[in-house]
């Protein structure tokens, strides 16, 4: 802020003042006032004083006894003041550059949590729709291997009731003479031999079919809910971060908006002191034998200096950049969920009626993340301080990791996460889930509470969500 310099009291004093060396006297004392309006009503009084000095001298045809010296000091305040007041010019631009530069370092912020590598929105959608191919691959491969199951049994049951349907008339039951009986056997024996190969055949084909299509229904499966639980984990990550960045902007810009007023009330109080001191160099050009004149006079009263250079730039704040959370605007458990990612999976083949496809949906658990407003508070420098990231808190309060130890039981099938950032997520939107557990290079979901020693040289590691409470026995 412009400090006040010693020419504001010089001129409010040398009003009451005969000689300019008590003038001088009072230039050497420094005055500061602590309010824009106190600087403004101090040029106002000190262009007021020397208004007076002025009309007084035209008015008796008699001048203040200038000297030289006082002339010079009377000047070189006034350039003081016009420098600090282009110096504040310099502040005032630097302020909005800065007020701005927090909006862009919001849309920057957003435009990171998309983009940062491995645990970024992107990222996720990246492993979304690799669950998402993966799933319907295998319901793909399911299709014709469930319509084969079917097919192959059928064909077993038809060839089962033919053989039936040709089974020898005579009873073998009923002795009757030994050469009926014999004659009953044969027809037996000639059914069997007919038959038996064939529809030994068929059954061991019906068999090996409902094999690969329980195995394949099973794989399935698990690929479907590693997909619902990979897309819950996306849709709190993406809503989370444009929550964080929507809170973040709005805030920015309500900062920009008090910065901006401030400078403005600031612009032109300068714009007043500067006019101030012109009017006061007028006047004190005046005020000597040769220049006093009512015409003088009225030019000094009637100058309007020109105050463009003091002019502040206020560039329009960034746009907030878009936040697409569109991919997330229907979730597993959703109405239109089946429809949208389920219904073009239908199978074309006929089943049998255990097979069912689709498993039962698992639905994204409502959680209402709760973020931490970022505090933007009035700037003074160009320099931007860092927002702080958005805290989004879950039912999970994570332990450290426990070395060599495992979570017992299972969670979601043990759903498995090469990243443990997205194992952790997945943990928390899981009612069921007591931590996760590092085995064979993947993170499990384990439902507790048991926390074991693992077999030596497995080198299982595990992390607690700690939420139930649950403590390791």
């Amino acid at each position: 802020m412009v400090k006040v310099c010693h020419s504001f009291i010089l001129f409010s004093a040398a009003h009451a003042l005969d000689d300019a060396e008590a003038m001088l006297q009072v230039g050497k004392f420094e005055a500061h006032s602590d309010s824009q309006s106190g600087r403004v009503q101090q040029a106002i009084q000190m262009e007021s004083n020397f208004e007076k000095l002025a009309a007084e001298a035209v008015r008796t045809g008699e001048t203040p006894s200038f000297t030289k010296e006082a002339r010079s000091a009377v000047n070189s305040a006034l350039d003081t003041l016009e420098a600090e007041l282009k110096k504040e010019k310099i502040a005032n631009d630097a302020e909005m550059v800065g007020a701005n530069a927090q909006c862009a370092a919001c849309n920057t912020a957003q435009k990171d949590a998309f983009t940062k590598e491995g645990a970024g929105v992107n990222a996720f959608a990246s492993r979304v729709e690799k669950a998402r191919s993966e799933h319907a691959s295998c319901r793909a491969t399911e299709d014709p291997n469930c319509g084969d199951e079917k097919k192959t049994c059928a064909d077993q049951d038809q060839y089962a009731e033919m053989a039936h349907s040709a089974r020898p008339q005579c009873s073998c039951k009923d002795y009757d003479t030994a050469d009926a009986m014999k004659g009953c056997l044969q027809k037996a024996l000639d059914w069997g031999n007919k038959f038996n190969t064939v529809l030994g055949d068929k059954i061991k084909a019906c068999g090996r079919a409902k094999k690969v299509a329980k195995n394949i229904a099973k794989k399935c499966d698990k690929d479907q809910t590693q997909f619902e639980m990979a897309f819950c984990s996306y849709e709190v990550l993406i809503t989370t971060t444009c929550e964080a960045h929507s809170t973040c902007y709005e805030s920015a810009v309500q900062n920009r908006g008090v910065v901006m007023s401030n400078t403005k009330t600031k612009e032109a109080s300068e714009k007043i002191m500067w006019k101030s001191c012109k009017k006061v160099r007028c006047y004190l050009d005046m005020l000597n034998a040769t220049q006093i004149s009512q015409g003088g006079f009225d030019k000094c009263k009637k100058q309007e200096a020109d105050v463009k250079h003091l002019a502040v730039t206020y560039d329009p704040a960034p746009a907030k950049v878009d936040c697409d959370s569109s991919p997330v605007k229907t979730v597993p458990g959703d109405a239109g969920w089946l429809k949208a990612e389920y219904a073009k999976l239908a199978p074309k083949k006929s089943w049998l009626p255990k097979r069912k496809g689709i498993e039962k949906v698992s639905p994204c658990p409502k959680l209402e993340p709760q973020i931490v407003k970022p505090i933007v508070k009035p700037i003074a420098q160009p320099v931007v301080k860092p927002i702080p990231e958005p805290i989004v808190t879950s039912r999970c309060r994570w332990s450290g990791m426990h070395k060599d130890k495992y979570i017992g039981g299972c969670s979601q099938k043990c759903a498995r996460f090469k990243e443990l950032a997205q194992a952790k997520v997945a943990c928390a939107a899981e009612k069921t889930c007591g931590g996760v557990t590092l085995e064979h290079g993947k993170w499990e979901l384990r439902s507790g509470p048991r926390l074991a020693q693992t077999p030596k040289g497995k080198g299982e590691n595990s992390y607690v969500c700690d939420s139930q409470p649950w403590h390791p026995r």
